[in-house]
C-alpha cells in the first residue's frame, strides 16, 4: 500500500494560509512518523513525501489545489515509486507506458 504525503498549501494565496500550511507539515510529518516506525515495519505500507517537488507555480489561485502540470509531476513521481518497487532482469527489455495524462474526479 502506498500513503502519500499532501501536497504543501501556498500560504500567500489563503488568508490563514502560513498557519494551514504549517497544519499541512505537522499532519505530514506525524504520517511519516507513524508508517516508518516499528508498529508497521513489516506491514508492506509505504510512505512517499511528495511535498519537495511542487512549487507555487504547480498550485491553482486556491493555493490549494495543484494545476494540471503539478499533477502529471504527481502522477511521474508516483509511476517512478511503483516501477522502482518490482524487479525485473530485463528492464530494457520490457516496455513502459508512461502515463502523460491523468484525470482527477472530486475534490
Amino acid at each position: 500500500m502506498f500513503v502519500s504525503s499532501i501536497p504543501p498549501i501556498n500560504p500567500s494565496a489563503l488568508k490563514d494560509g502560513t498557519l494551514k500550511n504549517q497544519k499541512a507539515d505537522k499532519y505530514n510529518n506525524l504520517l511519516a512518523n507513524l508508517l516508518t516506525g516499528e508498529s508497521y515495519k513489516n506491514k508492506n505500507i509505504r510512505f512517499i513525501n511528495n511535498r519537495n517537488i511542487f512549487t507555487p507555480d504547480h498550485m491553482l489561485e486556491d493555493g490549494i489545489h495543484l494545476t494540471p502540470e503539478g499533477y502529471k509531476k504527481l502522477a511521474h513521481a508516483w509511476f517512478k515509486i511503483m516501477i522502482g518497487i518490482g524487479t525485473r532482469e530485463k528492464q530494457d527489455d520490457i516496455p513502459i507506458d508512461v502515463p502523460l495524462e491523468i484525470e482527477i474526479y472530486g475534490s
